[in-house]
């Protein structure tokens, strides 16, 4: 088990399990919001009828993307246990960005700029100095 103390904090090693867990849990919540991205699109090609909620509600897409927001909070919450909040949350929100960005440029079409694209590969970057120090 990898619990750090204040004393440890960047010396503590996490076994694969709980990285393992870290990333399950950011690729579950990237999941979901593109999940939510396609039933929003599934929805909006369909006709603009006072239904469309009612069809929205019962998307498959949908119910997929809230399932994995659930089992991402509990991958998230346990590697929460494991990892401190300074290490895990910069990784879960910046490489869920960089997973979503990437989706949407190749599934869903949509273009990144030259800034968009410089600050993709300094988050990356980033990234990359959060790990090494947990």
């Amino acid at each position: 088990m990898c619990r750090f103390t204040k004393s440890d904090v960047y010396k503590g090693v996490c076994t694969v399990i709980q990285w393992i867990a870290l990333a399950f849990g950011i690729v579950l919540n990237a999941a979901a919001n593109i999940l939510l991205k396609m039933a929003a699109r599934h929805a909006q090609e369909m006709d603009s009828s006072a239904h469309l909620l009612v069809k929205l509600f019962f998307n498959p897409y949908l119910f997929t993307g809230i399932l994995s927001f659930g089992l991402a909070l509990g991958a998230y919450s346990y590697s929460l246990t494991r990892f401190p909040l300074s290490v895990g949350y910069p990784l879960m929100t910046s490489l869920g960005l960089i997973i979503v960005s990437l989706f949407s440029y190749f599934v869903f079409a949509e273009q990144f700029s030259a800034g968009k694209i410089a600050g993709t590969v300094l988050i990356m970057l980033g990234v990359l100095l959060v790990a090494r120090s947990a």
